[in-house]
């Protein structure tokens, strides 16, 4: 399927609108809880750094752990599921919090395993890499804007 395909296919998908849904009620709740507040001016300050970790960064994660390990998983245990996750989304996912845990405190490390599992669950819904590269720039945009 084309790049134009999937997003197409994207606009129509509550479960796509339900995962950027969710990300903005994340947002708002760290927001509420939390009562931080939104820094759009800090992505100006450092466009390279932002431009790194908005958009490089995120494009070179899916690339890793949903374009090779979760695709060498999927052919390792085949169709295996639990509930409607596949066996090698959720061993991508645990991977993904591993390499996050020398970058980021421990609780935000294992915080990055349900936006992964949602990130692998796109991958497995399309076969494609792009729904994921999507959610991912859009979550790391929410989350440096909250914390740059």
């Amino acid at each position: 399927m084309s790049g134009g395909g999937v997003i197409h296919k994207l606009l129509h998908d509550k479960w796509f609108g339900a995962a950027v849904l969710a990300a903005l009620g994340f947002w708002l709740g760290l927001i509420l809880i939390f009562q931080v507040t939104p820094q759009p001016g800090v992505l100006w300050q450092q466009p390279r750094k932002y431009l790194m970790l908005l958009l490089v960064l995120p494009v070179l994660e899916e690339v890793v752990f949903r374009g090779l390990a979760q695709d060498l998983l999927q052919r390792w245990f085949r169709q295996r599921r639990v509930l409607s996750l596949s066996y090698a989304n959720l061993l991508t996912s645990v991977s993904f919090v591993l390499a996050h845990i020398p970058y980021h405190p421990l609780l935000w490390s294992l915080a990055v395993f349900v936006p992964s599992v949602i990130f692998g669950f796109f991958k497995d819904r399309y076969n494609s890499l792009l729904p994921p590269i999507l959610l991912h720039v859009f979550f790391n945009i929410g989350y440096f804007l909250l914390y740059p």
